[in-house]
């Protein structure tokens, strides 16, 4: 953590200045994480200093959405995102909150996978994807005083994979899901979508995110 910390001092990260009056202050924490290597052995120790999402306000906020209605779950899973939509009016705006949402998903891993939608289509955003960029605001509204809590239960460790063949309506890429857990304890949430169109059969795409579990 000291390495760390020194290196973000001599990179000149950041520089003390007086608290303004109207700014909203986000709070950091440190991650402690073990880097492996290819045989399992410990390699090294790292540290990382990151945002507390509890105190991340600053999306919300610059979004209008303090007074919004909350809502339950982050996404429509009833509809897929598509590019035949209008351009948003802002688009700055639209790549602004996707960024400040990239940072909370550092402790915030039930959005992890909606950002990384959203996120996809910073270059020409469109209508439809402002109001899922909305709604996931609405959903980080809502769930502002939520929390994982650890428990030291049990120790087994389960992984659990999905793919959603060739999901994407514009591009018919496919779309992997992994998520580890320790007990009850989320330790990892990822989801990657492929680099070409899914031409393989549907049990193949299943396959080959379960190779990604191991």
């Amino acid at each position: 953590m000291l390495d760390e910390y020194n290196a973000l001092i001599k990179n000149n990260t950041w520089i003390l200045v007086p608290r303004p009056s109207d700014a909203n202050i986000v709070r950091s924490l440190w991650l402690f994480q073990h880097k492996s290597n290819a045989d399992g052995t410990l390699n090294r120790y790292k540290a990382r200093l990151v945002v507390n999402g509890n105190t991340q306000l600053t999306a919300t906020e610059r979004a209008g959405k303090c007074h919004c209605n909350p809502c339950r779950t982050p996404v429509d899973t009833d509809s897929k995102l598509s590019a035949d939509a209008d351009p948003v009016s802002d688009p700055t705006l639209y790549r602004s909150l996707t960024r400040a949402l990239q940072y909370l998903t550092f402790t915030r891993l039930d959005i992890s996978y909606v950002v990384q939608q959203v996120c996809l289509y910073m270059h020409d955003p469109r209508e439809p994807y402002f109001s899922a960029l909305k709604r996931i605001l609405r959903y980080i509204r809502g769930t502002m005083p939520y929390g994982l809590q650890l428990f030291s239960s049990t120790t087994s460790l389960v992984a659990y994979s999905d793919a959603d063949w060739a999901g994407c309506p514009t591009t018919r890429r496919s779309t992997s899901g992994l998520l580890c857990f320790l007990g009850t304890i989320l330790l990892s949430l990822v989801c990657k979508r492929g680099k070409l169109p899914f031409l393989a059969p549907v049990a193949e795409a299943e396959y080959r995110v379960v190779s990604y579990a191991y």
